[in-house]
């Protein structure tokens, strides 16, 4: 019960924070450079924050979805169950749930510090501030890669392993093991190949957030871009 109800309240903070961006959430989508061109001397850091923990918190939904799928028993010595069930829990709950999101914000603060110093070598004028709302903004396509992660959570099958917890190592490996076999259950895995696409478009939007915010050529702004696409299709695909 308790679960529904979480799952309920993130749904209204989701449709509120929509709500709170407004048409430009729209606008991303279908008219970016209209959009980039009228922002980029003062984007909203305020909309931008909302757009990356937008795609944060649905990942959070998927992860409360998916962690009551995965479960373990652990069999052995005493002592270590004891310990481990509590290790175990607690690493479940942080890597579906928490992770995910934190993920989104860390990524947003890096992928603009990477774009920022890039388009500065390409002397581009634009302020890290800028920079970073509009790489913001840029992320919008994220929120429609979590709500597909998020119906394939519901799609996922369950899985329970017994682990025999002989010592902490291996059940650790072991325990690990298993979270990736989980993960690699078709439903799951074909949303990182279709997430490329998505990185795809990221990229594209950044780049024309960078050619209006630091007046470059839209091919000096793809530079940034590309290398930021390769870096996460390379991390996504490992």
């Amino acid at each position: 019960m308790i679960h529904e109800i979480s799952f309920f309240l993130y749904i209204y903070l989701i449709y509120s924070m929509k709500m709170a961006i407004g048409k430009n959430i729209s606008r991303v989508y279908i008219r970016p450079r209209e959009l980039f061109s009228e922002i980029a001397e003062n984007p909203s850091m305020k909309e931008s924050f909302l757009i990356v923990l937008m795609s944060g918190i649905i990942s959070l939904v998927a992860g409360l979805v998916l962690s009551p799928k995965f479960t373990f028993t652990l069999t052995g010595n005493e002592t270590i169950v004891k310990t481990l069930e509590v290790s175990f829990t607690i690493g479940k709950v942080i890597g579906f749930v928490f992770v995910p999101m934190v993920v989104f914000l860390i990524e947003w603060v890096l992928w603009g510090a990477v774009a920022f110093a890039i388009a500065k070598l390409l002397k581009g004028e634009g302020n890290f501030k800028q920079t970073l709302a509009l790489t913001g903004y840029a992320m919008a396509p994220y929120i429609i890669d979590s709500i597909i992660f998020l119906i394939a959570a519901f799609m996922a099958s369950p899985m329970s392993v017994t682990i025999n917890a002989t010592d902490y190592a291996s059940a650790g490996m072991r325990f690990g093991k298993a979270i990736g076999e989980f993960f690699s259950q078709p439903v799951l895995m074909a949303t990182d190949f279709i997430g490329v696409i998505f990185i795809v478009w990221f990229a594209i939007l950044l780049a024309f957030a960078l050619k209006e915010s630091h007046r470059l050529t839209l091919g000096k702004a793809f530079v940034p871009a590309a290398i930021i696409l390769v870096i996460k299709i390379v991390m996504a695909l490992l």
